[in-house]
């Protein structure tokens, strides 16, 4: 059985990897955009749970950027508004795969 944690690292270290090393990533297409959001809830949920320095940083920070560029048009106010909306129900399904405090 894969971990939870080591499926939620090798996914941020093929989104580091392969993201930060395109010169023109274009448009998104929806499992890019998925796989963006997965990241950033992995990102936010370790960070608020295991704290800041928990979090693979370098990944979080592409992972927010691109979010933010992709599916908010560079918007920071649209992407808290999405933050605000979701967080409770993405952290409590973080906790139900085992991402919680050990």
């Amino acid at each position: 059985m894969v971990l939870p944690h080591r499926l939620a690292a090798a996914a941020l270290a093929l989104l580091a990897f392969t993201g930060c090393a395109a010169v023109d990533t274009g448009p998104a297409d929806g499992g890019d955009l998925a796989a963006l959001e997965s990241a950033f809830w992995y990102c936010d949920y370790v960070a608020t749970t295991h704290g800041v320095l928990a979090a693979p940083m370098a990944a979080c920070q592409y992972a927010t950027s691109e979010l933010k560029a992709r599916k908010f048009g560079g918007s920071h106010r649209a992407l808290v508004a999405w933050w605000e909306e979701n967080k409770a129900a993405e952290h409590g399904r973080m906790s139900a795969l085992g991402f919680g405090p050990r």
